[in-house]
């Protein structure tokens, strides 16, 4: 092998090596940028819904993967009693009728306020991410290859040496 070539292979594996690092880089940005999305705050209305134990999903709040009831009020169908906070928890999107609550099985209607993250951006981060980590696995094989072309220039370099051409 000659001083050109070995330079050539000791740029390639330099140029290897930064772009795995500009990668690892790229994967431990896109993956903070998730976290700060702001969060976006809608306010939905459902109407006759059933309430019970078993637990009710509000659509809207639901259709984002972040999405959090922040406020809500519950009334009973006729709109004649609101629900107090004692009859009802909530978790996520979904709020649930206690088992003492006297509207259990029943239908109620509800205005709420959720929060959510803006899903468009997270999905672009996420395939972004997602992108760099299906370049990353192609590396080790990309680094063996190099390793190869090297061990077979050593051996031709090994062979010329040994038959004097050198």
């Amino acid at each position: 092998m000659e001083k050109t070539q070995l330079e050539q292979t000791g740029m390639a594996l330099l140029t290897l090596f930064i772009i795995g690092i500009i990668i690892f880089l790229a994967v431990l940005v896109g993956s903070s940028f998730i976290d700060s999305v702001d969060l976006l705050s809608d306010d939905s209305t459902a109407t006759l819904l059933p309430f019970s134990t078993s637990g009710l999903t509000f659509a809207d709040c639901s259709a984002s993967p972040t999405g959090v009831i922040t406020a809500l009020a519950l009334v009973n169908g006729s709109g004649a009693i609101t629900l107090t906070s004692g009859n009802y928890t909530t978790a996520g999107c979904v709020v649930t009728a206690t088992a003492t609550s006297e509207f259990n099985n029943t239908l109620v209607n509800a205005t709420y306020t959720y929060s959510h993250k803006d899903s468009t951006l997270i999905d672009t981060i996420n395939g972004t991410t997602s992108g760099i980590a299906d370049f990353v696995d192609w590396i080790p094989i990309i680094v063996i290859m190099f390793a190869v072309i090297i061990v077979i220039g050593l051996i031709a370099l090994f062979r010329r040496s040994a038959n004097g051409m050198i």
